[in-house]
């Protein structure tokens, strides 16, 4: 009897509920790496084909209209050099990641792939305390060559919990010198729109960007959800300075009626002449 082969899996993550919120914490591992994943509608459709224990889960987030927030690690930075004892013949791959002291005892590790087939997984290791409960990571390991084309995410398990940073389902590329967009959306949350007896919203968007110039322009690029117009929020405000010295900006809608009608959105900044953008890697936010 001939046996069908489906695409192997891991849920390496759960659904965390409690009193103040309930957030998507889900994980499972494809041939095509690992994914996350989020309280969106895509997300939703790729969990469907696979479990619907956790489709059940993902549904729950979607309807909670809970706001999304970076998760308590984050990637810093992924090089790649000259690799260590080869002779210039292989390469070096160094990661460096920022997470929440949580918990004393953590486990922080990289999972990478240099050929986008066999994932394996490194341990990370403290390297120093930064300011507001934060501490630096680190992990390196030799690959086949400089060319290697790297794919990552980085995971902490803190308190029996694993949290993860993977650009959003999309995983990490490193290059020679990967660092962190110039803007990059942090998080959003819908609130109770004014005047209108409760049939309203309002829509406040966080990101953080590197402070590239004085002069700066931030703003929000989005639709409505059954239309196809695309509207340009109103300028950003600067909101201060964050640990890693990127500046945090705050951008917001008044007035979206009805008020859980969807949002699809990217974000923009303009500065010395120059146009950044962070969409999701092509796929836009929806919220």
């Amino acid at each position: 009897m001939h046996k069908a082969h489906g695409i192997k899996k891991e849920v390496i993550g759960t659904v965390i509920v409690n009193k103040q919120q309930l957030s998507c914490n889900l994980w499972y591992n494809t041939s095509a790496g690992y994914r996350e994943v989020n309280n969106n509608a895509k997300g939703l459709v790729m969990l469907k084909r696979f479990n619907p224990w956790l489709l059940t889960g993902v549904l729950l987030c979607l309807l909670s209209g809970v706001s999304w927030a970076s998760h308590p690690i984050q990637l810093e930075k992924a090089t790649i050099g000259t690799g260590l004892g080869c002779y210039g013949a292989c390469g070096h791959l160094k990661v460096a990641v920022t997470v929440e002291n949580l918990v004393a005892d953590k486990q922080v590790v990289v999972k990478y792939t240099v050929d986008g087939r066999s994932w394996y997984t490194g341990q990370a290791y403290y390297q120093e305390t930064l300011d507001n409960n934060q501490e630096r990571w680190f992990f390196e390991v030799n690959i086949p060559s400089r060319q290697s084309p790297v794919q990552l995410a980085v995971g902490m398990q803190a308190n029996g919990t694993w949290y993860w940073d993977n650009n959003y389902g999309h995983n990490f590329l490193a290059k020679e010198n990967f660092q962190r967009k110039p803007i990059q959306f942090i998080s959003a949350e819908r609130g109770r729109g004014l005047g209108c007896y409760g049939l309203c919203a309002d829509f406040t968007v966080h990101v953080a960007v590197a402070n590239l110039g004085y002069e700066k322009t931030v703003q929000m690029v989005y639709r409505l959800a059954d239309s196809d117009q695309w509207y340009e929020s109103s300028i950003g405000s600067y909101v201060g300075l964050l640990d890693d010295g990127r500046e945090s900006w705050v951008l917001y809608l008044p007035y979206i009626y009805p008020k859980n009608r969807a949002i699809e959105f990217a974000v923009r900044y303009q500065v010395a002449g120059k146009i950044y953008w962070d969409n999701n890697n092509g796929e836009n936010y929806l919220f």
